[in-house]
């Protein structure tokens, strides 16, 4: 919806308002608290819930606080359970830039590019494959989940002194100032449209998603995956315990 309306991808009525709340989990986490509770209890603002407050939502009106946009958009995300963590105000450029800014460049492409740059790294230079997958990409969760709690100073407080020494030296070999000018080149993609315009290309009808679905089976059948699927053999996960089942 806010790709759709940033970039203009349908004519909105002038005299209609229009809100967005923003989900800021995956939506098999959404749905997973949907279902573990009374959808009643929390489709109704006045009935008492015991949803999770870990679903923030970000709810905006196009043209700032005017009509009844505003007011619509926190009652609604109020509603669905977003108001027990936050509800951030923002608008449907901010929302929609930023969004698929930190998608692209840190949260999905930036990291998956670097755990899999950290598990070529290792196993090119003759490491077994399963201790560079537990090194590189597993762990990765232990340090996210630090940090989701308390921030960077908390992580580095929990980690060993040479885990963090580390960090503050070696980090900067790899984020350079090329990754960073990546990064402003992609942002500025974005803001002028040239994304947009180039996916919706490759989800268009006439192209079939075919440059789409070739990068998805390159990237599935690379190493990784499959000592992925190894190491996480090994664990005694049951299919109804996972977000995705696949």
């Amino acid at each position: 919806m806010g790709l759709a309306r940033q970039f203009e991808l349908f004519q909105a009525k002038r005299e209609r308002e229009g809100l967005i709340n923003a989900i800021s989990k995956s939506l098999e986490i959404v749905r997973g608290d949907r279902l573990a509770h009374d959808f009643a209890h929390w489709a109704i603002p006045s009935v008492p819930s015991t949803l999770p407050a870990r679903v923030p939502r970000a709810s905006s009106a196009p043209s700032g606080r005017h009509g009844d946009a505003f007011d619509l958009a926190l009652a609604y995300g109020a509603a669905i359970g977003g108001a027990r963590a936050a509800l951030l105000e923002t608008d449907f450029r901010t929302e929609t830039e930023t969004d698929l800014f930190g998608e692209q460049n840190v949260i999905c492409g930036g990291v998956t590019d670097l755990m899999q740059a950290g598990f070529e790294t290792l196993v090119n230079a003759g490491y077994d494959p399963r201790n560079a997958y537990f090194e590189c990409i597993h762990e990765m969760k232990l340090i996210v989940d630090l940090i989701y709690e308390s921030g960077f100073s908390g992580m580095r407080y929990s980690i060993s002194n040479t885990a963090e020494y580390g960090d503050y030296t070696s980090g900067p070999r790899v984020i350079t100032d090329a990754a960073r000018e990546g990064m402003r080149e992609n942002l500025a993609r974005i803001q002028d449209g040239s994304f947009a315009k180039e996916f919706l290309l490759d989800m268009s009808d006439e192209s079939h998603q075919v440059h789409f679905k070739m990068l998805r089976q390159k990237q599935a059948e690379h190493q990784l995956e499959k000592v992925g699927r190894e190491i996480r053999d090994m664990y005694a996960w049951n299919d109804k315990d996972k977000l995705v089942n696949n």
